[in-house]
């Protein structure tokens, strides 16, 4: 059996041939939620009120048997939630009979299963995509670890030969592309998945917050999150500011590391700093002094999976070059090729004429944005840092 076969609608054995699901109308009570099932239940009663002018459930839900006469849900939770509105709210027992594919996969596919039938459906919050996320990529990686069979479904997914052909970067595009996301996207919700408190996690689920300022949070401490779970209402700028503190405290801190480095103040004060020139190798950013190895030995890459050095190059031209030496400018629109993530380090390279001038901007990248109207999807907005530059 393929795994594009089980997360199929509604498939169907041909002439001789045998399928691994069989379908059967089953009361609703005796379908138990899958405690796996993490989505959130909104709608449903809008959802009752499209199936009730359908006259019944027309889309198969997913089951399997794990006891005489009772069920566990794979997918359709919401189908069930709202026919259960429909009998017990509204009096409608005729449609207490759903109709159920029945399969008998393991644990891991299973999960892969319900969250990849779900993945085309209904409209999701970015909670929900998450969720999906966090399933489909838990499922494969115990697929990959499993039995031959469930190594197969593994490589079938993948698109390989063999597990270990995929590796980080390609695995998040399959998965990516498979769930309809860009890999902008994957990458800012496998951040907040693995790095945002269970308080503000619980903020994003409600639709309290959105997925910038819950990208932003998650990039804070466990005591910063913990200061910023504390406002009654959080927006994207409150998460900003919590997190230029700790920037504030952590380039102070690291100044006071540093041996033989001057203070912000004398190098402010210094002759050569006042014409705007190099200090050994050192240039002014934003009123500060930046050692450049130290800014480099910093560089908190990838949330999941560290980088090193830089992780990405662009070309910029000569304007643009100095509107960003001269801070008017922490933002670019790019082309959506490259997995951009935050926490990355771009060096900008200054072309002029067609031609490199070895000329270089190395910034991290503090914010990307790619939800945005109008925007095409190829493309998304990045808001960085400068680490330092070469000067002209």
């Amino acid at each position: 059996m393929k795994l594009s076969d089980i997360t199929s609608r509604a498939p169907k054995a041909g002439k001789g041939e045998k399928t691994a699901f069989a379908v059967r109308m089953i009361h609703y009570k005796k379908l138990i939620p899958s405690e796996e099932n993490r989505y959130s239940m909104n709608e449903i009663e809008e959802l009752a009120n499209m199936i009730e002018l359908a006259g019944g459930v027309k889309q198969n839900l997913l089951a399997k048997k794990i006891a005489p006469e009772e069920y566990e849900l794979i997918s359709g939770h919401r189908r069930r939630a709202a026919v259960e509105y429909l009998v017990e709210k509204k009096g409608l027992k005729q449609y207490e009979m759903v109709p159920v594919h029945l399969e008998s996969a393991g644990s891991a596919a299973d999960r892969l299963m319900m969250y990849l039938s779900n993945a085309g459906q209904r409209k999701k919050s970015d909670y929900d995509r998450m969720i999906e996320l966090e399933g489909v990529t838990g499922a494969l990686w115990e697929l990959q670890a499993g039995t031959e069979d469930d190594r197969k479904k593994f490589c079938e997914f993948c698109e390989v030969k063999v597990p270990e052909e995929i590796g980080g970067r390609a695995f998040r595009a399959v998965v990516a592309r498979k769930l309809g996301l860009s890999v902008t996207k994957y990458a800012n919700l496998a951040h907040i998945s693995k790095n945002l408190s269970p308080e503000l996690k619980a903020r994003f689920e409600s639709g309290e917050i959105g997925i910038s300022t819950a990208n932003v949070a998650a990039a804070l401490s466990p005591e910063g999150q913990e200061q910023l779970a504390k406002e009654k209402t959080i927006s994207l700028e409150d998460a900003r500011k919590v997190k230029e503190e700790e920037q504030r405290k952590q380039e102070e801190q690291e100044e006071e590391q540093l041996p033989g480095q001057m203070s912000i103040e004398d190098y402010l004060d210094s002759p050569a700093e006042a014409e705007g020139e190099e200090k050994g190798n050192t240039v002014k950013i934003e009123g500060h002094a930046k050692a450049p190895e130290a800014e480099m030995e910093r560089n908190q890459l990838e949330p999941d999976q560290p980088r090193k050095e830089a992780s990405h190059h662009i070309r910029i031209g000569t304007e643009e070059y100095r509107n960003i030496v001269r801070a008017e400018k922490l933002y670019k629109l790019l082309k959506n090729d490259q997995d951009f993530r935050l926490g990355d380090v771009v060096g900008m390279m200054r072309f002029q004429d067609g031609r490199n001038t070895g000329k270089v901007i190395w910034c991290r990248i503090t914010y990307i944005e790619e939800d945005v109207n109008g925007l095409d999807e190829k493309y998304c907005i990045i808001g960085f840092q400068i680490l330092r530059y070469d000067p002209e």
